[in-house]
């Protein structure tokens, strides 16, 4: 099988894991906030901190996978990162910062969380001087980056993207 095919079909895993991941847990978030419009029960509170740190622990799999599966072709990340800027300097740059995301969900406060701090118009949301992203947010994890969402659907693109511009 030649390089493009699998590391194509592994940008295409990415995003039916993720599609199939936020489909489930989006069910099961509605099925537990509904449950606490009606009581206040621990398990519910516990299920929504749970449905967090599922996310988390999945974009940090998906982008240490995705490092994994490259390196094969390019030796490591600086490898895979050189390539990417001689192709698309912005892209390269977007991996930067995602991969400083996910040091920081790893390791907390740090080099990675001090260069996300000197950033503008970061494509997610980042605890900058303060303890909460939403305070009485029964469901909030104790993380430095919010993983939402956006940002599981950004961190899914930029594998596709960075697939598609180096196995043309």
């Amino acid at each position: 099988m030649n390089c493009y095919v699998e590391h194509h079909s592994f940008a295409h895993l990415c995003e039916r894991a993720t599609g199939f991941l936020y489909n489930v847990i989006t069910r099961y978030e509605q099925r537990s906030f509904q449950a606490l419009e009606n009581n206040s029960h621990t398990t519910d509170i516990i299920n929504l901190k749970v449905f967090n740190h599922i996310k988390a622990f999945y974009v940090i799999g998906m982008l240490s996978s995705f490092e994994a599966e490259y390196q094969e072709d390019y030796k490591d990340l600086r490898g895979i990162k050189e390539k990417i800027k001689e192709k698309n300097p912005i892209l390269a740059e977007q991996l930067s910062i995602f991969m400083y995301a996910i040091n920081v969900l790893k390791h907390g406060k740090g080099d990675s969380y001090e260069k996300l701090l000197t950033k503008k118009d970061l494509p997610f949301t980042i605890k900058r001087n303060c303890d909460f992203f939403d305070e009485g947010d029964v469901s909030e994890i104790n993380t430095l980056i919010q993983v939402d969402e956006t940002f599981l659907l950004n961190c899914t693109n930029l594998i596709t993207e960075i697939s598609s511009l180096l196995y043309k």
